[in-house]
């Protein structure tokens, strides 16, 4: 007579699929000067003001490269592109002078 052999089968733990990580900032605007290229987001956790140049970091996220509508963000060998919302048509630019451009990028 044949023998049965019964084979118990282990459950298999499958990870579950992780969403890739997105900074918490909204890109809100690009500054690109003789003397200054930095970008300007929104934390979106407390609502206030970021600035931050090329190779600098926050809450992980470092600035990696700007264009004149978008910053990339990398962490973790993961990369992000924030763009510019689009433009509107009632949207209107005011122009800082030199003195004024100064004293905000240094808030």
């Amino acid at each position: 007579m044949p023998q049965v052999v019964v084979v118990e089968r282990t459950p298999v733990a499958v990870a579950p699929v992780l969403e890739p990580e997105k900074p918490e900032l909204d890109l809100i605007g690009v500054v690109h000067g003789p003397l200054v290229r930095m970008a300007v987001f929104l934390d979106q956790t407390n609502h206030s003001l970021v600035r931050l140049r090329i190779g600098q970091s926050f809450r992980g996220w470092t600035v990696q490269g700007l264009d004149t509508r978008e910053a990339t963000l990398e962490k973790a060998q993961q990369q992000v592109k924030l763009e510019l919302p689009a433009r509107s048509a009632t949207t209107t630019a005011t122009a800082m002078s030199p003195a004024d451009s100064a004293a905000w990028l240094d808030q």
